[in-house]
């Protein structure tokens, strides 16, 4: 176990997130401004963070 003490300059990502990351960057990979069928997934997972956080 590494013990990390600079965490002004960056932090490790939670493997909860680095999941959901992997997700979106394998699958959801679309611009969410396009009307295509690839933005428009990702504009659904956007708009599903921005509800998660704000909650």
């Amino acid at each position: 176990m590494s013990l990390y003490l600079d965490n002004n300059a960056t932090t490790p990502p939670h493997s909860e997130v680095i999941d959901v990351m992997r997700r979106c960057l394998s699958e959801d990979w679309g611009n969410p401004s396009s009307a295509h069928r690839a933005g428009i997934a990702a504009r659904r997972q956007l708009e599903l963070a921005r509800s998660a956080l704000s909650n």
